[in-house]
C-alpha cells in the first residue's frame, strides 16, 4: 500500500490477472477510463489499452465469422441461434468489444446437427474430434466438440443449452 489509497504495481498486476481470468479485461479498461479518481500507472493504462484494442479486433473477426455462419445456415434451412458471448456482446454490452469471447456458441436442432456439421466443414472449420452422434452421445453432452478455423475462430454447435435441457 502506498498510503495514498492508490494500488501498487503488484496490486494492479493482481487486478489485471483476475480480470483476465474472468474475461472482463476490456470492461475493466472501459470502467477505469470513466473513473477519473482511479489513476493506474501509465504501464497499466497502456496494457489495458492494448488488451481492449486486441479484443476489439478479435470481436470484429468473431462477428464476421458468426454472420457468415448464420447466413450459410439460413440459406441451407438450418435454424440457428447464437448463444452466450456473441449474443451478449451485441445485445447487452454498450460496445461489443467490451465482451471477451473464447469461441462462438451456436444452438441448432439435434435433427439438423449433421447438416450443420457438414456446412461448418465446408466453410473451412475442422472438428477436433468426430464422435458418433447417437442417443448415447446426445444424453451425455449438450454440444459437439469444438471446431477450429484457420482465422483462429472456434465454434461449438449446441443442441441444448446445458445438460439439464437435453
Amino acid at each position: 500500500d502506498t498510503g495514498s489509497g492508490a494500488l501498487s504495481g503488484e496490486e494492479w498486476d493482481t487486478v489485471i490477472g483476475f480480470a483476465d481470468r474472468m474475461k472482463v479485461l476490456p470492461l475493466l479498461s472501459s470502467m477505469i477510463q470513466r473513473k477519473p479518481l482511479i489513476s493506474p500507472p501509465d504501464a497499466v493504462l497502456e496494457r489495458l489499452r492494448y488488451e481492449y484494442l486486441f479484443n476489439a479486433s478479435r470481436t470484429l473477426v468473431f462477428t464476421r465469422e458468426l454472420e457468415k455462419i448464420l447466413a450459410s445456415f439460413h440459406d441451407a434451412g438450418i435454424e440457428a441461434i447464437p448463444l452466450k458471448g456473441a449474443y451478449l456482446a451485441h445485445t447487452v454490452y454498450e460496445r461489443p468489444a467490451l465482451r471477451q469471447m473464447v469461441d462462438l456458441d451456436i444452438l441448432v436442432h439435434w435433427e439438423q446437427m449433421d447438416a450443420a456439421i457438414r456446412l461448418l466443414e465446408g466453410l473451412g472449420y475442422i472438428p477436433v474430434s468426430k464422435p458418433v452422434l447417437d442417443a448415447g452421445y446426445r444424453a451425455a453432452y449438450h454440444h459437439y466438440p469444438v471446431f477450429l478455423h484457420p482465422s483462429g475462430v472456434r465454434v461449438e454447435l449446441h443442441w441444448a443449452i446445458t445438460h439439464e435441457f437435453r
